[in-house]
């Protein structure tokens, strides 16, 4: 429903929250808005001090603010009070953000990722920080993305959930506390696979996905479909 003209409510979801989710609404494409392809379809922020994504009309990516560890993928490391586009990214259909890290769902069903690379946030095999975007290791049919403090969740098209980054306290969800540079299962989430055929989970100790979920939603986004 619409609290007034423009500004979409989803439901029960804080018009906080609901101001940074990417919603898939009537007239709207990965080309953008029916008579705007040139304008902004979502945004997400990280933290305080840190730094601003807008996923845009015709599939590309723009950033400003902090540009620490090359969070707003422009090569560089300097901060921008001007939005900027986002090195080599098109057909993105969603966006999230981290604490010091920036996430991007493509229309393939993979996922890119740059800035902060510490602990492995970033998912390409290593913890080498990027200023570009670098594709994140092993996931295709990803249908949402977002990003933590120090920590990156995707979900699968089989409804299976994926985490990769710090694992200090277990936010990866895969019953242990090591880090992991490469996406790991999250433990009791099965999916299914066709036709309702379930996609079974590893096994440990199951993680609070409902705790760790609405904390990570806060710097990202659902997919725009």
């Amino acid at each position: 429903m619409r609290d007034r003209p423009g500004v979409l409510r989803l439901g029960g979801v804080p018009a906080g929250l609901a101001a940074v989710l990417s919603v898939s609404v009537p007239g709207t494409s990965a080309a953008g808005p029916r008579g705007c392809a040139g304008g902004a379809l979502a945004v997400a922020a990280g933290d305080s001090h840190s730094h601003s994504l807008a996923l845009m009309g015709d599939g590309t990516v723009r950033a400003w603010g902090s540009n620490s560890d090359g969070r707003l993928g422009d090569g560089s490391q300097t901060d921008s009070d001007l939005s900027i586009r986002v090195r080599g990214l098109s057909e993105v259909r969603a966006v999230a953000a981290g604490l010091h890290h920036s996430l991007a769902l493509l229309a393939d069903g993979t996922v890119r990722a740059w800035g902060d690379n510490a602990d492995g946030r970033l998912g390409d095999g290593t913890v080498t920080s990027s200023t570009v975007p670098v594709q994140v290791t092993g996931l295709t049919d990803v249908r949402a993305v977002t990003g933590g403090n120090e920590h990156s969740l995707a979900v699968l098209e089989d409804g299976t959930v994926w985490a990769w980054g710090d694992n200090g306290s277990g936010g990866l969800g895969n019953g242990t506390a090591a880090d992991s540079a490469v996406p790991v299962q999250v433990a009791g989430i099965p999916g299914c696979r066709g036709h309702g055929e379930p996609v079974p989970s590893p096994g440990g100790r199951d993680h609070d996905a409902r705790r760790a979920l609405p904390r990570a939603l806060k710097h990202g986004a659902a997919p725009v479909r």
